[in-house]
């Protein structure tokens, strides 16, 4: 009986392994596709002083530019 848990166990984490795999893989390509999308900015201020939550222009959403079946 333990050694049916173990294995299930096993095959269970090997799974979760694999979907934070394709998962960090389909992100990293969605941030290569739009890297400015939703991302916040510092703006410097011509005295020097920070102007910090400056937002970039929201590029065409990665979700839009895939392909479509």
């Amino acid at each position: 009986m333990a050694l049916l848990f173990e294995k299930g166990w096993d095959s269970m984490l090997e799974a979760m392994k694999k979907a934070r795999r394709l998962n960090n893989h389909v992100f990293s390509m969605l941030k290569a596709r739009c890297p400015l999308e939703d991302k916040m900015a510092c703006a410097i201020k011509q005295s020097g002083a920070p102007l910090p939550r400056i937002k970039f222009e929201n590029t065409v959403s990665a979700f839009e530019t895939l392909p479509q079946k």
